[in-house]
């Protein structure tokens, strides 16, 4: 039976499989573009109010599907990443609906912290997850408002902050 197969046998057998791993594909294609979708909506009707216009839903649902050409090439993989694992593991409040909660599980926290070297080394992780949650907060609004692909909107987002880095920190302060 399926059970037995997954955890008698080497599970990573099942997930190595041609249906598993096109069945991967399609998820991470889905998801992202689903996600994609969620927050170009909200960036588009938050553009809007914030200019002083107002915009419907529907047409801010069709603004949206003209925003996908930034989810082309490679770029969907690090968006994929940025949004379904990096941006809720943060917990600083942005996620996308579909998968709001991803936590490190404990026994891998719990393991690393019976070390000497793990207290510190767990504290780094989360240090750098923070930095970069804050170094890449405006790479989804680049991609929707300017268009771009992940890694350009990547790599604008850093620069951005890199150059504003007073003004940018005043939001969270």
């Amino acid at each position: 039976t399926g059970y037995q197969i997954l955890f008698n046998t080497n599970m990573a057998e099942v997930f190595l499989t041609p249906q598993a791993i096109v069945a991967t594909i399609f998820v991470v294609l889905l998801t992202s573009w689903t996600t994609y979708f969620e927050f170009s909506v909200l960036i588009i009707l938050i553009q809007y109010l914030k200019s002083g216009k107002n915009l419907s839903l529907s047409l801010a649902i069709q603004r949206a599907l003209t925003t996908f050409s930034s989810l082309r090439g490679l770029g969907i993989i690090g968006y994929f990443r940025y949004v379904i694992i990096f941006l809720p593991i943060t917990g600083m409040g942005i996620s996308s609906s579909i998968f709001p909660y991803f936590r490190i599980p404990n026994f891998i926290t719990g393991e690393l912290t019976k070390n000497a070297w793990g207290r510190p080394v767990l504290f780094l992780l989360y240090g750098l997850i923070t930095l970069l949650f804050f170094l890449f907060v405006y790479t989804i609004p680049i991609m929707v408002i300017e268009r771009k692909q992940f890694f350009g909107s990547f790599r604008d987002s850093v620069l951005y902050v890199l150059k504003n880095i007073s003004k940018v920190y005043k939001i969270f302060i």
